[in-house]
């Protein structure tokens, strides 16, 4: 929880879109998603300075073959659609360091400005 804070904190005021947490409820953080219209930019920027981040769940379950056309097609959930295409997960583990985490939030602020 304490990297979790740390990001929010860090990151308040970028221009990605951070986690929410609902009243009454605890996150437990085992990702830290965030949202970015330009995301894979940015992924990208993050990769060339060796911070290594995930794309989780890049396809949303109603269009998983498995479920494909049992649940809707295409265009069927929008904003689920949509939020597929921004998420990214950053590095989030127990052994992370503080100097670590400073370096993604300083490369984030700085993509920012590009």
């Amino acid at each position: 929880m304490a990297l979790a804070a740390r990001y929010t904190a860090e990151l308040a005021g970028a221009s990605v879109g951070l986690p929410a947490q609902r009243s009454g409820a605890q996150h437990v953080y085992h990702l830290y998603g965030i949202r970015s219209k330009r995301r894979d930019a940015l992924q990208a920027f993050l990769k060339k300075n060796d911070a290594n981040t995930l794309i989780h769940y890049p396809t949303p379950i109603h269009l998983q073959p498995a479920y494909y056309g049992r649940l809707g097609r295409e265009g069927s959930f929008p904003e689920t659609e949509r939020v597929s295409k921004e998420i990214l997960s950053l590095p989030m583990y127990p052994e992370m360091t503080d100097d670590q985490l400073d370096t993604i939030c300083t490369l984030i602020r700085n993509f920012d400005k590009i």
